[in-house]
């Protein structure tokens, strides 16, 4: 039950996106913005994890990094390196 009532709330988000992809013009491009800066913010953290051999620094790829990344951009990768710093 809760499967199918999972799968219904993503169609229904589905078909929410494409309306207003649709009808506001405005929303696509601050979807298409955003869907940027993620890819951009992605291959960053991942190249940033492929010279770990150099720096001893990893970044986890998974959605809160991901989500920062899309939403500030590459500010967000640095705010992401300086709380690891100050986390660890």
């Amino acid at each position: 039950m809760m499967k199918w009532l999972a799968w219904g709330i993503f169609a229904l988000s589905a078909f929410g996106l494409l309306y207003q992809l649709t009808v506001n013009r405005k929303f696509g491009q601050a979807a298409a913005r955003f869907g940027l800066q993620l890819v951009f913010g992605a291959f960053i953290l991942y190249m940033l994890n492929i010279t770990n051999a150099y720096t001893h620094f990893t970044l986890p790829i998974n959605f809160a990094t991901l989500g920062t990344v899309g939403l500030l951009g590459l500010p967000g990768v640095a705010l992401l390196v300086g709380l690891e710093w100050v986390i660890l």
